[in-house]
């Protein structure tokens, strides 16, 4: 199973002959959920691959939501790689299950079904599994998560850079299924 929250380290062959389970979320979501794991809720270290949280997190801390997420889009290397990532596992990898991140908010028995299907485990414990990673009860123990609304990104980020983030990486939106729209 992989998340695009990380550039895959597979060779495009693993990638190509290897059943995949691919959880992926909008990128505009990830933006919208970056200002607050690098102002605060991440801790800096293990989810802070390239340093970025921790060279951005004291200007970031000092600004605004609006400042704050154009920062983000005009300086962090993170979104480009994964967006890269998101379109190698999609179109390299052949995913044999594509689980959308905001489903798992709203139908996580379901997803978890789907998740263990796709990976060839017992569907036994689905029930217990579902209560068990449940969104309302991740987002009590993690301070990260923010509202696990689908599409909460539309009203989080303002609209201007809405419409310059599908300018600047509208066909691959498209490629990932995602409608560049506001």
């Amino acid at each position: 199973m992989l998340m695009d929250h990380r550039l895959p380290n597979a060779s495009s062959d693993l990638l190509a002959r290897t059943p995949i389970v691919h959880v992926t979320r909008d990128p505009r979501g990830i933006l919208a959920s970056m200002l607050r794991s690098h102002r605060e809720s991440h801790p800096l270290g293990r989810y802070d691959l390239y340093g970025e949280m921790e060279r951005s997190r004291p200007l970031l801390q000092g600004m605004g939501d609006a400042d704050g997420y154009r920062w983000l889009f005009e300086n962090s290397v993170y979104i480009p790689l994964v967006i890269e990532s998101m379109i190698r596992i999609q179109t390299i990898g052949k995913p044999v299950e594509r689980i959308e991140f905001l489903d798992i908010s709203t139908r996580p028995r379901d997803v978890i079904e789907r998740i263990l299907r796709g990976i060839g485990i017992s569907t036994d414990d689905v029930d217990s599994l579902a209560e068990e990673f449940a969104f309302a009860n991740l987002r009590r123990e993690n301070p990260h998560y923010r509202r696990g609304e689908a599409d909460s990104w539309r009203e989080e980020l303002p609209t201007e850079l809405i419409r310059d983030f599908n300018a600047r990486w509208g066909r691959e939106l498209e490629t990932l299924g995602y409608p560049p729209t506001t």
